[in-house]
């Protein structure tokens, strides 16, 4: 596992759905670098919203990085539910960051945020649904999650060496 110290500051001061900035840009040629977590769905054929074909397109720079106004409304949103997972639960949480496997360089992930609980490190992905996808989730606290969320988040775990990984999900705001 990588230096895996948690950052203090603020959840709250993450990843926003401001314009294109220069940081943003540098971090989206870094995941150029390696196979993240929703391009290992892309490329075992699970993602719905992207192909392997478009994982190689994107790795090779042959399209432009875009976002679409679900996207942003995703990463904007994350911060809500992030704070409202910790005022519910009690668990506090971390702001995460970049992590590329240390044997595997081209192997990297970018979790959404980071908790400790019972003494054991976490990951926490953040997620907004509509209602219709919501149908694919099962109850409360069972580890059925569509399959391209559990590729994400196990390729999370494999790539920071941590111990689990809660899911949370936001149904139609």
């Amino acid at each position: 596992m990588q230096n895996a110290t948690l950052d203090k500051s603020p959840s709250v001061r993450t990843r926003t759905a401001k314009g294109e900035t220069a940081a943003k840009q540098k971090w989206l040629e870094q995941r150029r670098s390696y196979i993240g977590a929703t391009d290992a769905a892309a490329i075992l054929g699970v993602n719905p919203y992207s192909s392997p074909h478009d994982v190689w397109l994107s790795k090779k720079g042959l399209t432009k990085d875009e976002t679409n106004i679900a996207m942003r409304h995703g990463t904007y949103i994350e911060t809500f539910i992030a704070a409202e997972y910790e005022r519910q639960s009690g668990v506090k949480v971390y702001r995460s960051k970049t992590y590329t496997h240390p044997k595997f360089p081209f192997f990297g992930c970018n979790p959404d945020r980071e908790i400790v609980l019972n003494g054991r490190r976490g990951l926490l992905e953040c997620k907004s649904v509509g209602y219709w996808a919501s149908k694919n989730f099962g109850q409360d606290g069972s580890d059925q999650v569509p399959e391209h969320y559990m590729v994400q988040c196990l390729w999370q775990l494999l790539v920071t060496g941590y111990d689990f990984v809660q899911l949370v999900a936001l149904v139609d705001n």
